[in-house]
């Protein structure tokens, strides 16, 4: 699994890791409001992700990870003071997303 992690870009370890500290589940909406970021710039990230079989779409717009283990290994893998700034925009996102 790390292998896998180690060999995909920053961009989309950076979004991966964004939605690690929302949970197992994440929603596609929340996470592009989240990194500041555009549907179709998310989407060219995540569609590799799925088509690798790390990540997999519920339904429209919702995604979980394919394993619980790779939920933890990404979430344990971001450092503390990240971890809070990212579960911090995470939050803002939630909010933003509900008014």
């Amino acid at each position: 699994m790390q292998a896998q992690l180690t060999g995909l870009g920053d961009k989309a370890r950076d979004l991966l890791k964004l939605a690690a500290v929302t949970g197992r589940n994440f929603d596609l909406r929340l996470l592009c409001t989240a990194a500041a970021c555009d549907e179709i710039e998310a989407m060219d990230i995540i569609e590799p992700l799925v088509a690798s079989g790390l990540v997999v779409e519920a339904e429209e717009g919702a995604y979980h990870f394919s394993h619980e283990k790779l939920h933890q290994a990404l979430y344990e893998g971001i450092s503390a003071p990240r971890r809070r700034s990212l579960h911090l925009r995470a939050a803002g996102a939630l909010e933003k997303n509900d008014s």
